[in-house]
Parts: structure tokens; C-alpha cells; sequence
């Protein structure tokens, strides 16, 4: 006589697959909002960051070398990237354009260059301001960065 040994079934059926998609699709749906407004967030975090690292670098290669240097946004546009450059025309640096729809939109207008003089303070009168931001579904998210006449940047989350 003959031994027939019965296997076990493996893997899903299709109804638990079914379902196990379902349940992913809703969790999905569910954390794509805010998943958008941490890529926001994040996306003007590092502008903010990287326009105010290019700053105090500029205002601190000024105090270095004993001169001015101006940092003028590429293009006529801040979020296009900058170019720094000392008095004599010497390239300092250069910033990258911003990711994600982040735009430079002051009120009146942004500056068309900063200039720090050798003791590390903006050369113009009275306090500059980049106003960042970026739509976000309905609402506009911002970051402020305000260099007083020290040349000092300060960065806020709210708009200029």
C-alpha cells in the first residue's frame, strides 16, 4: 500500500491580499499630507540655512580680508543662487538655487546685493530683509531672514 502525503498550502489568498492592500492604501493616503508638509518644511529649513550660512559667511570673509564683499542674487534672483565676490572682483563663493518652490518675495523688493564692509556690517541703511516662501496646499508657509545694520542675520518662521 501506498503512503500519499498531504503538503500544506503556502502563501495568501487572494482575499487576504485584497485586503493587505487596502489597509496600505489607506495608511498611505492617511500620512501623504503630512508627509508634504514635512517635505515643505524641511525644503525651507535648508534655504533659510543656506542663505544664512552664505551671509555670515560673506560678512566674515569681509572681516578676514579686510574689505568689502558683496553677495548678489545669480540671475537678479535670490532663488536662483547668489555669487559672492571681494573688492577686487575675486570670486568667493556661489549658492545653489533653492528646491521645492522656494521663492525670495519681499514686499517692497528684495535687495539687489548686500554688502559687508571690513568690520563685518552691512553697507545700507537700515535692516535688510529676504522673505522666504513657499506655497503649501492652501496656505503659504515663510522664513524671514533680517540682517540689522551690525550684519547679523536672524532667521524667523513668520513672514517680514
Amino acid at each position: 500500500m501506498r503512503h500519499i502525503s498531504r503538503t500544506t498550502q503556502q502563501g495568501f489568498t487572494l482575499i487576504e491580499a485584497v485586503v493587505t492592500m487596502m489597509l496600505m492604501a489607506t495608511l498611505i493616503a492617511l500620512a501623504a499630507p503630512q508627509l508634504q508638509d514635512f517635505t515643505a518644511n524641511q525644503a525651507m529649513r535648508t534655504a533659510s540655512f543656506n542663505l544664512t550660512s552664505a551671509l555670515l559667511m560673506a560678512r566674515s570673509e569681509a572681516v578676514k580680508r579686510n574689505s568689502q564683499v558683496t553677495i548678489t542674487p545669480a540671475g537678479g534672483q535670490w532663488s536662483n543662487g547668489w555669487t559672492t565676490v571681494d573688492s577686487g572682483g575675486a570670486a568667493l563663493g556661489n549658492g545653489s538655487p533653492f528646491k521645492s518652490n522656494v521663492t525670495v518675495d519681499n514686499a517692497p523688493a528684495p535687495p539687489d546685493s548686500i554688502t559687508f564692509n571690513n568690520t563685518g556690517r552691512v553697507v545700507a541703511v537700515g535692516v535688510l530683509q529676504l522673505q522666504l516662501s513657499r506655497q503649501l496646499r492652501s496656505n503659504i508657509i515663510y522664513r524671514c531672514i533680517t540682517l540689522d545694520p551690525s550684519g547679523l542675520p536672524r532667521t524667523t518662521t513668520e513672514a517680514c
